[in-house]
């Protein structure tokens, strides 16, 4: 049996997202609340409460994904590859998966999560210039794998 109020929750979501984005949120939310029954046992939430975490949830995701698609765009234009960034099943992922870790990681940190030349470098032990080097490397060989798999 459903928690209560759960129809409710993921309908709201559903209006708002795709059916398993929806569903994720629906079962975060029901997760949030036991979370904080836990913490607060005096607590009494109602559909208010549920719905509030709901929308909170909801604003997040189209952050994330927004963010995302930026991000995407932005490592389009600078690995200089012709891409749909809003197609949901990217070719550009398996293309990713293709290189090494550490050139995956240079080309996902700077243009995916946005760090500077700077922590990548200090992260790597590496001095920025070599950061450079490596970002222009792993450019070019995405570049490769993904014209091998878009073909």
């Amino acid at each position: 049996m459903p928690p209560p109020h759960a129809e409710a929750i993921y309908g709201f979501s559903r209006a708002r997202l795709p059916e398993a984005d929806a569903r994720d949120v629906t079962a975060e939310v029901f997760r949030r609340t036991v979370e904080h029954l836990s913490q607060h046992p005096e607590a009494v939430l109602g559909p208010g409460w549920l719905r509030q975490v709901a929308h909170n949830l909801i604003i997040d995701q189209w952050r994330r994904t927004s963010y995302r698609g930026n991000r995407l765009r932005l490592l389009k234009r600078e690995a200089e590859l012709v891409i749909d960034v809003d197609q949901p099943d990217q070719p550009i992922l398996v293309a990713l998966d293709a290189l090494s870790n550490e050139h995956r990681m240079v080309l996902i940190r700077f243009h995916v999560e946005g760090y500077r030349m700077a922590e990548i470098a200090e992260e790597l032990g590496r001095t920025p210039r070599a950061v450079d080097s490596m970002l222009r490397r792993a450019r070019t060989k995405l570049r490769k794998a993904y014209e091998e798999i878009d073909g």
